[in-house]
């Protein structure tokens, strides 16, 4: 005897494909701009971690740190490159944005190199070098001509990772702005967004001054002009023979 068993028919079962596919359709675009937000979110987060540790490695050693290598180490005279995070001694996943592409790091020579001894002579901050050369410059566009005096800048690549670490392994800069940001040493761009196709911008960056650096850590800001310094003087050591005169008139 033949049974007939209960079952989906064709037109039933491709009516809920459809209905299966607008739901689809309408939840992704809203699904997939959550994931857009959080990444750039994840971005915004770690740029603030990492300015925090640095005013902290500048309270510690009195200047910041040279831009580092994959292994996070700080490499002396380098002012560009990826985030040290070694020597500031956060994790790896830190140095990179939301996208997971390496920060590019830029510090003004000024700052990293400056002896540490000089600092204690000027006060113990890095106030004191205000009136030194610095040439790690910020603006709104390679156009604009006015441009502001920085310590250190951090800059995401965006979605594309256009200029992003290593480069040959990501999308080639497009555009005058993003190309500074990727290429420069002593240039920094900072604007809003852009879909522009004669100069697009995508780069997400932060900078800090110096009268502000030391701030982002609970200390006050540079709010006075500090006095004219220029050349640093090593501290002059007592010889052998005046230790040993010393010595002798104590005794």
């Amino acid at each position: 005897m033949r049974r007939n068993l209960p079952g989906f028919s064709l037109i039933e079962m491709a009516v809920v494909l459809i209905i299966i596919g607008l739901i689809g359709g309408l939840t992704m675009p809203a699904l997939k701009v959550m994931m857009e937000w959080q990444k750039a979110s994840t971005t915004t987060q770690n740029q603030e971690k990492i300015l925090f540790a640095l005013s902290s490695y500048a309270l510690q050693h009195k200047k910041l740190p040279y831009a580092g290598d994959f292994t996070g180490k700080s490499t002396p005279g380098r002012v560009q490159g990826i985030v040290p995070f070694g020597a500031l001694g956060i994790p790896e996943a830190l140095a990179k944005d939301g996208y997971h592409r390496w920060f590019t790091y830029k510090v003004d020579d000024v700052f990293a190199k400056t002896p540490t001894e000089l600092i204690r002579q000027l006060g113990g901050n890095l106030c004191y070098l205000l009136n030194q050369n610095i040439q790690l410059t910020v603006k709104g566009g390679e156009k604009e001509a006015s441009s502001t005096k920085i310590a250190v800048a951090l800059i995401s690549h965006g979605p594309q990772g256009r200029g992003a670490y290593p480069n040959p392994s990501h999308p080639p800069p497009i555009g005058k702005d993003e190309e500074l940001n990727t290429q420069s040493r002593d240039q920094v761009i900072d604007r809003p967004i852009s879909y522009d196709p004669a100069n697009p911008f995508s780069h997400k960056v932060v900078w800090v001054t110096a009268q502000n650096l030391l701030a982002i850590y609970g200390r006050a800001p540079c709010t006075r002009s500090t006095p004219e310094k220029t050349s640093y003087e090593a501290p002059v050591l007592p010889k052998k023979e005046d230790q040993k005169k010393t010595g002798s008139e104590e005794k």
